[in-house]
């Protein structure tokens, strides 16, 4: 039988070129929809312009003298109205902040990183972003 859920949409964010192509093709590999920004600008247009609702974020903790990933993931959750499920990526994971979003998973991840544990933390990110998004449905609290 065929799965009938649509694809995991997953929005990345990261400045490094090189490690953003890695990831965006591991991703894709994997079977997900991916649409990556190397700026929170870049990833907020997603959002705006094109209507984008990712179910997992991935993000750059640092991604430049002013912007990290984490205010990045808060700037984009509260444009779409819900927290998203994210992944924070940092070289220096004991100076990184946390985005506060309270009600979303969130993972802070060390690089360099494990393509299979990432692919596995996207999963079950994906299942409770978007079972949360079904309840809201339900409960008639939707933002999305």
């Amino acid at each position: 039988m065929l799965d009938a859920r649509p694809p995991v949409t997953v929005l990345h964010v990261e400045d490094d070129r090189e490690l953003g192509d890695a990831v965006r093709t591991l991703l894709g590999l994997s079977g997900y929809d991916v649409v990556t920004a190397t700026h929170g600008d870049e990833a907020v247009q997603h959002v705006l312009v094109n209507g984008l609702r990712p179910d997992v974020l991935i993000v750059d903790y640092m991604l430049g003298e002013e912007e990290t990933g984490s205010d990045v993931a808060e700037h984009i959750a509260r444009i779409v109205g819900f927290p998203i499920a994210t992944i924070l990526l940092s070289a220096d994971i004991v100076n990184a902040e946390v985005p506060w979003m309270p009600g979303a998973p969130i993972l802070l991840v060390s690089k360099p990183f494990d393509p299979a544990a990432l692919i596995d933390t996207i999963e079950h990110f994906a299942a409770l972003q978007r079972a949360a998004r079904q309840r809201s449905l339900h409960s008639g609290t939707a933002h999305s």
